[in-house]
């Protein structure tokens, strides 16, 4: 289950979970975030905010007030097998080893974001505005 954070008083948008697919809701719109597919060798950071028409935006360039922040963090690697190092008797002259050759090893296998390494993702709520209610008569 990812960390999830709540600023300010609220309301705040909802949220669900499925997977490794976090989906934001806000004013009965949805925006849904595959966190496995965005993830990258980089902590990935994703601001959604409210867009034209009410449509949910990512980045702030797109709209107004913020809804969420998610943060993803780095891709994980496996340890790559550690090479062999076949080693001789000392050659007797100098002390050395012979045939010291590596073999074996390669590079490290990128290990996918799964839905148990979910806890490693925070979701940021903000505050979101609630559209004011004028009744006839008020000033």
């Amino acid at each position: 289950m990812i960390q999830v954070v709540k600023n300010g008083l609220g309301p705040w948008a909802e949220y669900s979970e499925a997977g490794t697919t976090v989906s934001i809701t806000c004013h009965n719109v949805t925006l849904p975030i595959d966190c496995a597919a965005r993830q990258t060798d980089a902590r990935v950071t994703i601001d959604v905010v409210h867009g034209a028409g009410g449509a949910l935006v990512e980045g702030i360039e797109g709209g107004g007030s913020y809804v969420a922040t998610l943060e993803i963090p780095p891709a994980k690697y496996a340890e790559p097998d550690l090479p062999v190092m076949p080693l001789s008797a000392p050659d007797g002259e100098d002390g050395g080893f012979d045939g010291m050759a590596m073999e074996g090893g390669g590079s490290p296998e990128r290990l996918p974001l799964t839905p148990e390494e979910m806890a490693t993702v925070i979701l940021r709520l903000w505050t979101i505005p609630v559209p004011c209610l004028v009744q006839e008569g008020a000033i």
